[in-house]
């Protein structure tokens, strides 16, 4: 059963109610990882690959841990054919660990519209390199509106995350912007 049973003790037992606990099933295939990686690494695809099922967006992280050395791959394929940005945010912090940028390049510099859209939607949420800022800011002047404003947020994240960098910096060393 996926959730936790409360009782109230002003109700008879047969009222339960159930609360889901988030991220639980994976929890469990993590546990499950421990003792069988093989198994874990199957049962993480299935539930991340599944467009019906909750929590999705915990399982970007355990593909990462269970098929490190396909994750790129599997996570870009995912990413293309989403349709929760929640997940495709989770798929872009879990590239994150990873070497991805000829993925991610390949991704925004696509003759497909889609591609091109979720690629700029992963941009929002992984640190990019100057030249991969620059891949972006020329989807700034596409011919699609959507991969337009996309690309804009994208590039205004990357702004928000180099600023936070520097005030980090500049606290650390104790001097003034």
């Amino acid at each position: 059963m996926s959730g936790f049973e409360i009782y109230s003790e002003s109700r008879p037992s047969r009222m339960k109610r159930y609360i889901s606990r988030f991220g639980s099933k994976a929890g469990a295939i993590r546990a499950l990882g421990r003792f069988d990686r093989d198994a874990a690494n199957h049962a993480a695809l299935r539930a991340f690959k599944n467009a019906e099922g909750h929590d999705r967006h915990f399982y970007p992280e355990l593909v990462v841990e269970f098929s490190r050395t396909e994750a790129v791959d599997i996570l870009m394929e995912q990413a293309a054919v989403e349709k929760s940005t929640l997940v495709i945010w989770s798929i872009a912090e879990a590239l994150n660990e990873l070497d991805y940028e000829a993925g991610l390049s390949s991704m925004l510099r696509s003759s497909e519209l889609s591609r091109r859209l979720t690629g700029c939607k992963l941009a929002e949420r992984i640190k990019l390199s100057d030249s991969m800022i620059a891949t972006v800011r020329s989807l700034t002047e596409d011919f699609d509106n959507t991969v337009v404003a996309a690309a804009c947020l994208a590039l205004k994240f990357q702004r928000d995350v180099r600023s936070a960098d520097m005030l980090k910096e500049a606290v650390q060393s104790e001097q003034d912007l």
